[in-house]
């Protein structure tokens, strides 16, 4: 089985990887956010709780963050007054400035793989890469800008 910081090559370098999730705060995310979790995002608490890219910042959220975070945006009232709604992202990362990364969630529960990118100054929902792995990449290697 190929680990994340294989998949990520010579660019794992620039990543700091933490202790793995534990079980129990996985199946919590699972439990209170959906059963439709992509299985790379599963894969990487697994491994890291949370995984940080260049100067600290969280390119992935600890398993805690990325519950905490979603439950709180889904259900702050002052965001539901300024923001078109929270239920169709599942946040679990985020650029250091204000915007959110996030995978889609469909109508049906389900959430795709690809990652889109929140914009916290005009609400904007913008593609950013095909997949948890390529966002990491992408970033690293400038291909992503926010």
């Amino acid at each position: 089985m190929t680990t994340w910081r294989e998949r990520w090559g010579a660019q794992a370098n620039e990543l700091t990887f933490c202790a793995p999730a534990s079980e129990t705060a996985v199946q919590e995310i699972i439990q209170k956010l959906g059963p439709g979790v992509p299985e790379d995002l599963v894969s990487v608490l697994r491994e890291s709780n949370g995984v940080l890219g260049p100067y600290s910042l969280d390119l992935v959220w600890s398993a805690e963050r990325i519950l905490r975070d979603n439950l709180d945006f889904r259900s702050n009232r002052e965001f539901q007054a300024l923001y078109m709604s929270f239920d169709s992202a599942m946040f679990f990362g985020d650029g250091g400035n204000g915007d959110q990364f996030f995978f889609p969630v469909l109508g049906s529960g389900d959430v795709r793989s690809e990652v889109f990118v929140w914009n916290h100054e005009d609400d904007s929902r913008t593609w950013v890469a095909q997949t948890l792995e390529i966002f990491v990449m992408w970033y690293l290697d400038g291909t992503i800008k926010i």
